[in-house]
């Protein structure tokens, strides 16, 4: 990749971080490819695919490196993505459920 092209990108990415919402993405982003996660499986192919997967999420937090407060950034996301799953869980637990299906019983008055 040219000089240029990969400033380009670092400007790029610093002002999707200075964005809550383009914080909460890379949050979800780099949770899905599993940085912190071990790639393992004994099955050679998912375990490549795993690897995959978690080398685009390395080569985010570099770029997250490159941003001032990047790494604070991300962290500040992911409490509040921490909240708001705590919150749904919640609200699931508050509603009666029917057992077989997972959904929301009927209510009869």
């Amino acid at each position: 990749m040219g000089k240029r092209l990969q400033c380009k990108d670092t400007e790029d990415f610093r002002n999707l971080m200075n964005s809550p919402e383009g914080m909460r993405f890379v949050s979800r982003l780099v949770d899905h490819c599993g940085v912190f996660a071990s790639s393992f499986n004994p099955d050679i192919s998912v375990m490549s695919f795993n690897e995959g997967r978690r080398s685009v999420g390395l080569m985010i937090m570099s770029l997250l490196e490159e941003c001032p407060d990047g790494n604070m950034k991300l962290t500040s996301a992911a409490k509040y993505r921490a909240q708001l799953y705590d919150e749904d869980e919640k609200e699931y637990e508050n509603e009666e459920t029917n057992v077989i299906t997972g959904r929301p019983r009927n209510r009869r008055r």
